[in-house]
């Protein structure tokens, strides 16, 4: 079960490659010597957020606040519950030097909602963070917690961002499919929305993502096509 405290560490200590995780290049996946687009870049092709993202941007910059620079830190606090969940579930250690006070006490928060969670219910983990690829579909994607929860096989996606989107939909639906084709076993699709301000942890269980597939494979598609059209 996972533990209230991480042990700090500094030096070279990160629990990842032992490298800083906010430098760290996307991860690649390849079958065979074919290097196969990641989940993350296929929902490139997805525009359905853009109009709602530049409304935002603009709000930003009316009130005097770097869109980007906003956008840096939410993800950097992401990165770090991330990373805090990675650690504690496979018994490594986090490194924080590469993150301020302020990122590690929302992350503190977010992180602490897990606990809850995690506590609450009864987890047994498979895997963390394991890396899979589709032969027949051809892409790849990191799930976060491949498990057992309450007796049933389910596929976990934390996520710590204001709220649960359409394209984190779409994105858990195409993990399902790398899980499905890798383990062949019935499972439920779970999305944790952990909040970094108050630490509330707000469970989205989903039975179907069946349209949410389509769209996926339609942005693979779409993916597939731009890289011959290059």
């Amino acid at each position: 079960m996972p533990q209230k405290s991480l042990k700090v560490t500094t030096g070279l200590q990160s629990e990842i490659e032992k490298v800083n995780p906010l430098t760290r290049e996307h991860q690649s996946y390849f079958i065979g010597s074919e290097r196969v687009p990641s989940v993350t870049t296929v929902l490139a092709n997805l525009g359905w957020k853009y109009p709602a993202l530049m409304g935002w941007q603009a709000k930003m910059l009316r009130l005097g606040i770097d869109p980007d620079a906003a956008k840096t830190e939410a993800g950097t606090v992401g990165t770090l519950v991330h990373t805090m969940i990675q650690a504690n579930l496979t018994g490594k250690e986090v490194d924080y030097q590469f993150f301020s006070a302020e990122q590690k006490r929302l992350a503190d928060k977010a992180f602490g909602g897990f606990l809850d969670w995690f506590q609450e219910n009864k987890i047994e983990p498979i895997g963390v963070e394991v890396q899979l690829t589709h032969l027949r579909l051809r892409f790849g994607g990191t799930i976060d917690l491949w498990c057992k929860m309450n007796g049933k096989y389910t596929l976990v996606d934390h996520k710590s961002a204001t709220a649960v989107f359409l394209d984190h939909r779409i994105q858990l639906a195409a993990y399902s499919e790398l899980v499905t084709h890798r383990y062949k076993k019935k499972h439920d699709l779970l999305i944790l929305h952990l909040n970094k301000e108050n630490g509330i942890v707000t469970p989205h269980l989903y039975p179907s993502l069946r349209d949410e597939l389509e769209a996926f494979k339609l942005c693979l598609r779409l993916e597939n096509l731009h890289r011959r059209l290059k």
